[in-house]
């Protein structure tokens, strides 16, 4: 396991494409959509349980941590989507900027 955090970065840069496939198989396609969509809106990073589960190899995830790094209408963004609660529950937003 590595423990200095050049090794951990250095592991981290070497999994980006493996992690793509990962979240491929863990989540469904209109899962992957809808994050695809959100990350043409704002910046978006994934953290938490689902980077836990990747390096544990452990495929099933109940739900997703994204933080945006960005303000806009999110409301506005959900509309679009048949799941909106569903989709809800499964995003914890957090706003660090003033309006």
């Amino acid at each position: 396991m590595a423990k200095r955090l050049i090794d951990i970065k250095k592991r981290v840069d070497n999994s980006a494409a493996d992690f793509e496939d990962y979240l491929k198989n863990s989540f469904s396609p209109k899962v992957l959509s809808f994050l695809d969509n959100l990350s043409k809106k704002t910046d978006l990073y994934i953290f938490s349980g689902v980077i836990r589960n990747y390096f544990l190899h452990i495929l099933e995830n109940r739900d997703i941590d994204l933080f945006m790094d960005g303000y806009f209408d999110i409301d506005l963004f959900l509309e679009k989507y048949e799941h909106k609660k569903i989709i809800l529950v499964a995003i914890k937003y957090i706003s660090l900027r003033t309006r």
